[in-house]
């Protein structure tokens, strides 16, 4: 069982899973979660890497038919719940990347690979993010809950709608020794979702390779009041 790691070292929320406000604001759900803060993305923990590319038609990255901009389709098994304790395969998509991503279809990966760098591209997007989203049908991986049906390059759109399969990222990420987290409190997600992931390493347990001079062994949840 292997437990997944946030995708940015700091880590600060922006949208929540299946947050009421932005299904007022959009008129759509959010089938997963937003994030700013470190602009170099890193794989989860040991996967395999399904598809990458633009996902606009055409190739476009920005504009009503850009899809999700540039994304990354990676597949995790035998992931962790962090609340329940049980194992689940994981679908995991990353949206909005900056440009194409460093890795490859058919790709292994690990927790320090770089899968890119977070970015603005694609429709529905109102600064630079990312977007992350967890399904449990590793199968049809290609198909992603929330998609109109319209052009896009990666993602597919299944007959009679997209079957929810998805999860609440938060109850499968874990906050490795090198991560921190930064929350508010905000309509646009639960703060308390996020304050609550657990430590994947403590301190003491950090690779013995890492430069001790590096001051950022810390894991922290931040909490900022909003004025």
């Amino acid at each position: 069982m292997q437990r997944l790691v946030l995708p940015i070292n700091t880590f600060r929320p922006t949208a929540g899973y299946k947050n009421k406000k932005y299904l007022r604001y959009w008129k759509f759900n959010h089938f997963g979660i937003d994030c700013v803060g470190s602009d170099t993305v890193y794989a989860l923990g040991n996967g395999v890497v399904m598809a990458v590319g633009c996902d606009g038609k055409n190739g476009k990255t920005t504009g009503a038919t850009s899809g999700c901009g540039y994304v990354a389709i990676v597949v995790y098994k035998d992931c962790e719940n962090n609340k329940t304790g049980k194992a689940s395969d994981l679908t995991v998509t990353y949206m909005h990347l900056r440009e194409m991503p460093k890795v490859k279809a058919g790709q292994a990966v690990t927790k320090d690979t770089v899968i890119g760098y977070m970015g603005n591209t694609g429709a529905n997007t109102t600064g630079k993010h990312l977007h992350l989203q967890m399904d449990t049908d590793t199968r049809f991986w290609q198909y992603c809950a929330g998609l109109k049906k319209r052009h896009y390059g990666i993602f597919k759109f299944a007959k009679g709608g997209n079957i929810d399969s998805t999860v609440n990222p938060v109850n499968y990420l874990w906050c490795d020794y090198n991560q921190k987290i930064i929350t508010r409190f905000s309509e646009w997600y639960e703060k308390a979702d996020f304050d609550r992931i657990p430590k994947a390493k403590t301190i003491a347990e950090k690779p013995k390779t890492e430069p001790e001079e590096d001051n950022i062994y810390s894991v922290e949840v931040i909490h900022i009041t909003a004025k």
